[in-house]
């Protein structure tokens, strides 16, 4: 994937993190987790990919959606590793829609 198209925050340690579809069992505390979609999160997690409510609310807010590898490889290797390998690129509408968003397209605009 190219980073250029899809740029990530530098600063990967303690990200916000929301779950959708699973419950977690971190050991380590390189992650928070947000409990509610108000809370400010930095990227949604998901095992598989489905169009949840979560997840369309992360399309709409440029917010990427990673694969839970990243959080079970992160603690297995007792850091936090880039999410950009973690990113679900094989729904390239999740990746337009993101990108349009984050050029400024609003979706919600004037509501």
């Amino acid at each position: 994937m190219d980073s250029d198209l899809y740029p990530l925050r530098r600063s990967f340690m303690n990200k916000r993190i929301l779950i959708s579809g699973f419950v977690p069992s971190l050991t380590k505390k390189y992650f928070c987790i947000v409990d509610k979609i108000d809370d400010e999160f930095d990227y949604l997690v998901m095992k598989e990919y489905k169009r949840t409510f979560k997840a369309l609310y992360a399309i709409c807010k440029g917010i990427h959606i990673l694969k839970y590898d990243w959080i079970r490889e992160s603690e297995f290797l007792e850091k936090t590793l880039k999410p950009e390998s973690y990113v679900f690129k094989d729904h390239e509408v999740i990746y337009n829609s993101i990108e349009k968003v984050n050029q400024g397209f609003r979706v919600f605009k004037g509501l």
